[in-house]
């Protein structure tokens, strides 16, 4: 990828969060706030920052990257005791195993209202139609992009999400919304 002066820049690098947000809405994806975009590192405690709530579901952000002007960057992540057990995000706060993640479950943690609003909202604005798997499709590539949530290849995930079970409750979920609209 190149920036506008011409310089190469590396596969995965990270961007500046003025930079990031134009690729984003430049692909058609709405871009992340930055929580704060320069606090100085004499007024900055780790220990003590609290990780913001997410702007895509209840409870707090999984994380918080921080970056120096030098290009440094260390995640901050929420504590094992920050939000409960992890009920509802497909992931377990432990290392004992548990059962696998009932997809209706995360459907109605993750798929609803407001998030229907959003994707509609984005389909509306490109003038494209909305239908009940247009709605379906793009959800369930929000929910894959935008949460802890892991899908994999096959019908179930590394976290045990069973994905073809999954969008058939964003569909069921999708077409309610669609009919009460």
């Amino acid at each position: 990828m190149r920036e506008g002066n011409g310089e190469s820049q590396e596969d995965g690098a990270f961007r500046p969060p003025d930079a990031a947000a134009a690729i984003f809405e430049g692909v058609g994806l709405a871009p992340v706030n930055a929580v704060a975009r320069e606090v100085n590192a004499r007024d900055f405690d780790p220990e003590g920052y609290a990780v913001p709530a997410s702007a895509w579901r209840d409870g707090p952000a999984a994380g918080v990257v921080v970056r120096n002007k030098r290009g440094g960057r260390v995640k901050i992540s929420r504590g094992p005791s920050d939000d409960g057990d992890g009920a509802g995000d497909g992931r377990a706060r432990d290392d004992r195993a548990t059962d696998p993640p009932d997809p209706d479950e995360l459907a109605a943690v993750h798929a609803g209202r407001e998030r229907f609003d959003r994707v509609v909202a984005a389909l509306e604005r490109r003038g494209e139609p909305v239908t009940v798997d247009r709605l379906a499709d793009l959800t369930v590539e929000a929910v894959a992009r935008e949460t802890p949530l892991r899908f994999g290849d096959g019908e179930s995930g590394p976290a045990g999400v069973d994905v073809a079970r999954f969008r058939a409750s964003v569909v069921e979920r999708a077409s309610a919304f669609l009919d009460e609209r």
